[in-house]
């Protein structure tokens, strides 16, 4: 492919979990998936040339088809091939992984005639202690913990969109959809987003990295069978599913056997530099 600059409008699919590895650590993923991508490809014969596709519609358009190819209707959970059950995935689960990394590639796609832009960004970190809570607002543990909790995804969300994008790939996020049900109250818009977009308006954020204005975090169960074939629920409920197969495949690749060395220094400890 000729030299070429990207401009991504994205949905942002999140899952976690609370036992990564042996030491069960938590964890976050965000799956960007573009709703609306633009492909300018420069130095062709005939000039600048511009390719504007859905790669949301052309990534549920392969899981669809495979689902009719081994006809099967299931929730995809990583969970279902992990530990002794791995070396006995279904072929299924394992092409949906294939269908996936196919859809991160830039470069040398199989599967799709042009890149979908996809990327993942995933952090483990271990449970916070009570001590590590103290500077978190709330009466009750719960809020302290899903305030933390929040705090993390939001340095996440803003690490993965400065380093997954640059000046020639640009990016705008739409929406984040988390699955699952709510804890007591549902993720913060405002801790999570909109310290972003002030971040956006005083130049903090890259100029390559926009926020919209309506953007909203939505909760939804990521079984797609509780909803009509072909709705929007449907398609992002199998988005949802993809990003549960990413996180399943990076703790099974990444944290399995492995003993987590926390470096992290303790509260009131003196450093020597912050960023370690």
């Amino acid at each position: 492919m000729n030299a070429y600059k990207t401009e991504s409008e994205v949905f942002v699919f999140h899952d976690e979990t609370g036992k990564a590895g042996d030491e069960k650590l938590k964890g976050h993923i965000l799956l960007f998936v573009p709703v609306k991508l633009r492909i300018i490809l420069s130095n062709t014969l005939w000039g600048d040339e511009i390719i504007e596709l859905n790669p949301l519609e052309k990534l549920y358009i392969e899981i669809n088809k495979l689902r009719k190819r081994f006809n099967v209707n299931h929730k995809f959970h990583f969970k279902e091939i992990s530990g002794r059950k791995w070396n006995k995935a279904n072929e299924a689960e394992k092409q949906l992984i294939i269908i996936g990394v196919d859809a991160l590639r830039y470069k040398g796609t199989k599967i799709f005639r042009n890149p979908l832009c996809c990327k993942i960004a995933i952090i483990f970190f271990p449970n916070p202690n009570l001590d590590s809570l103290i500077f978190y607002g709330g009466k009750e543990k719960d809020e302290k913990k899903l305030r933390f909790n929040e705090t993390v995804l939001r340095m996440l969300l803003k690490g993965a969109v400065h380093y997954l994008y640059t000046k020639d790939h640009k990016v705008k996020i739409l929406k984040i959809l988390s699955d699952g049900q709510p804890y007591h109250r549902k993720l913060s818009e405002e801790r999570v987003l909109w310290r972003l977009i002030e971040e956006q308006l005083v130049g903090d954020l890259r100029e390559y990295v926009d926020i919209s204005p309506n953007v909203e975090i939505i909760h939804l169960d990521s079984n797609h069978r509780k909803y009509g074939v072909g709705s929007n629920e449907y398609i992002y409920a199998n988005m949802l599913q993809l990003a549960d197969m990413f996180l399943g495949s990076v703790i099974q690749s990444c944290l399995k056997g492995i003993k987590w060395q926390n470096i992290s220094p303790q509260i009131r400890d003196k450093v020597e530099d912050k960023k370690v």
